[in-house]
């Protein structure tokens, strides 16, 4: 296979998978859900990619994000409002069960309070897979191991606004030619941030640029003023040359070039 036709793949690989995500034998598409302002219903869509039917049960979970990555579980109690959009979300239905191949339809609609001060309001909505009784070979009964899956779903009120920049980026190599490129960046504002984020690699100030890595609908939040991310690169990285950091924003930001920074010099 050529060079090009290796990045073409790569790249629509890529593409395809920000779409929507696989947990599992579980298809939830899209992978986070976003009320704009003045929006009032969206929809989330499930499909079972397995071999057998799988009962789900949606539930609400309260997370903070972490500036190392990920979110850690908050007492819903003690929470702020902006991590209690539960309060003003209702979705239907509540408890699905899916056949193989067999796809559900999520509702989900939003009912602001009329005092509801201008940001971003989030909660977590779990799908909780009930476990399925089964006969085993011995007569006895086993229960298959519960899994769930998590994504975030966002109420906005207000003109939306965020800034994020990069603070710092550097570099290691793992194994031959494969490179992390490590980042710190700081988020301002009361919206979060999404966005492609992406390595360019070039040879010298001639070179044509050519992508190395990359995260797809990268997203920041509100609560993280500052937070640090590594992406190791699909494309083989020489110990020589010039990486420069892009990020281009998505949904509500399409388009717009969130930051872009200057060419910084690999370190071997």
């Amino acid at each position: 296979m050529s060079t090009f036709s290796t990045r073409l793949f790569s790249g629509i690989a890529l593409f395809l998978l920000s779409l929507k995500m696989a947990y599992g034998n579980l298809l939830i598409s899209p992978t986070h859900l976003v009320l704009e302002d003045r929006q009032r219903s969206n929809k989330i869509t499930l499909i079972n990619s397995g071999q057998h039917t799988q009962t789900y049960r949606l539930v609400w979970k309260t997370k903070q994000a972490q500036p190392q990555g990920g979110y850690q579980d908050i007492d819903p109690n003690s929470a702020p409002l902006t991590l209690r959009a539960d309060t003003m979300i209702r979705f239907s239905p509540r408890q699905v069960t899916l056949a193989p191949g067999q796809r559900q339809t999520i509702r989900v609609s939003a009912r602001r309070p009329k005092d509801l001060i201008d940001g971003e309001y989030r909660s977590h909505l779990s799908f909780i897979a009930l476990p399925a009784e089964t006969r085993s070979h011995n007569s006895g009964i086993s229960l298959d191991v519960v899994m769930n899956y998590t994504m975030p779903v966002m109420v906005r009120h207000g003109a939306s606004k965020q800034n994020t920049q990069l603070i710092t980026a550097s570099n290691e190599f793992i194994g031959k030619d494969k490179a992390k490129f490590n980042l710190e960046l700081a988020h301002q504002g009361h919206t979060s941030t999404c966005g492609n984020l992406v390595i360019l690699w070039r040879d010298n100030t001639s070179d044509t640029p050519r992508e190395v890595a990359r995260i797809n609908q990268f997203r920041i939040y509100p609560e993280l003023t500052q937070l640090n991310v590594s992406l190791t690169s699909y494309q083989q990285v020489p110990n020589y040359g010039q990486y420069q950091v892009t990020f281009t924003g998505l949904n509500s930001l399409e388009g717009q070039q969130l930051f872009q920074s200057p060419w910084i010099n690999i370190k071997p």
